[in-house]
């Protein structure tokens, strides 16, 4: 080998070295002026077309954001977990996006996966928002945030609107041994009574029960006018089903997880049943969502308020991140302090305490559909 040789091959080599290592650093830079948000959502399993609905809410947002520039000139990635509505899964999620990812932000949809991982973002100071769920039991930690609606304040509506509007008296509650389903019945168990009302019966069932038959020949003895009946979409249609065959005449009061899915499952035995739940406003926003969501997936949204809970916790994001002091966890932490926008679902300020406190309508089942009565 001539020295000639030896000099050209050196060359080549000192091009490589210094090419691989300009185009880690390049990309090392541009990694970190991604703004990185993971999503840990139920995209199979039970609750999946809520999962799937969220998610599809915050792909649209995020593709508006991304094709304006960005936030600050940076762009936004999501990287979507599916937990399977497990909250085994939805831990070791979280630390997959915290620890291998590097997220700047969390994202989860009901306080059922929230808790469960509540303490692992306030360990690693991770902002979390959490997009359907806001309820006191998420006022613990200085990282967690909520953009959805009250549970809490949703079981009082209720009982308010079951006594008040409609005079029921007597009241049995049957249960989901789930997160949700056992904060908005004691809400509403407490506001019944407060209001004069009485609950004859308390039932509490494993998610997944299929027979109700036993339960609901016990609130047929006791005479209840009604039954609150705030499941988890997990046969919520096989009870209203068997109400219907042993003859149940009380009145059913349900909560916002009474899904069109399950109305639709449950068919003529979901008739006049009252519920409370989420909702979109009549605004430029939501109608704007609704276009953007025909224009990505080819059909109108199925539940369009569902799809809001992705797209309006992203604006809220968004919110943060353009009024942050600096974009970090810790700055979008300060910032999601002061956010107060108008989403899809109306006017979304987080209070001091990290929540949202929205609070949903009642809504009436009639011909199949969920018709808005207060």
């Amino acid at each position: 080998m001539t020295k000639l040789t030896k000099i050209i091959i050196g060359v080549i080599i000192a091009i490589i070295i210094i090419g691989g290592i300009w185009y880690i650093a390049t990309r090392e830079s541009k990694e970190e002026e991604v703004i990185k948000i993971g999503a840990i959502l139920p995209l199979t399993g039970e609750a999946a077309i809520a999962g799937i609905s969220i998610q599809q809410g915050i792909e649209i947002a995020v593709e508006e954001i991304n094709k304006a520039g960005g936030i600050n000139s940076r762009e936004i990635r999501v990287i979507f977990e599916d937990d399977q509505y497990d909250n085994k899964i939805t831990v070791t999620a979280a630390n997959k996006l915290i620890s291998v990812d590097k997220i700047d932000i969390g994202i989860v949809s009901f306080v059922h996966g929230a808790k469960a991982v509540m303490p692992i973002f306030e360990q690693n100071k991770i902002p979390l928002v959490v997009a359907w769920d806001s309820t006191n039991e998420l006022e613990e930690g200085d990282y967690i945030f909520s953009t959805g609606f009250s549970t809490e304040l949703s079981g009082r509506k209720m009982a308010n609107y079951a006594y008040n509007e409609l005079n029921l008296r007597k009241v049995a509650i049957v249960l989901h041994q789930d997160e949700w389903s056992e904060v908005i019945a004691p809400a509403f168990k407490k506001e019944f009574q407060k209001l004069g009302g009485e609950v004859l019966l308390e039932e509490k069932v494993a998610v997944g029960e299929n027979d109700f038959k036993t339960i609901i020949s016990k609130i047929k003895s006791k005479e209840a006018d009604a039954v609150y009946l705030p499941l988890v979409p997990v046969n919520t249609d096989v009870f209203l089903k068997q109400a219907k065959e042993l003859g149940l005449q009380a009145q059913i009061l349900s909560g916002d997880a009474l899904i069109p899915d399950i109305i639709i499952a449950a068919g003529d035995a979901a008739e006049g049943v009252y519920f409370t739940s989420v909702y979109v406003e009549d605004n430029k926003i939501s109608q704007g969502l609704a276009e953007k969501y025909q224009e990505r997936y080819g059909e109108e949204a199925p539940a369009l308020s569902m799809v809001a809970f992705g797209y309006d916790a992203m604006l809220a994001i968004k919110s943060a991140i353009e009024s942050a002091k600096e974009i970090t966890p810790e700055g979008i932490k300060n910032a999601l302090y002061s956010v107060d926008i108008i989403g899809a679902g109306g006017q979304i300020k987080i209070e001091a305490d990290g929540l949202s406190k929205r609070v949903e309508k009642v809504f009436k089942v009639q011909n199949g559909e969920g018709v808005l009565v207060e």
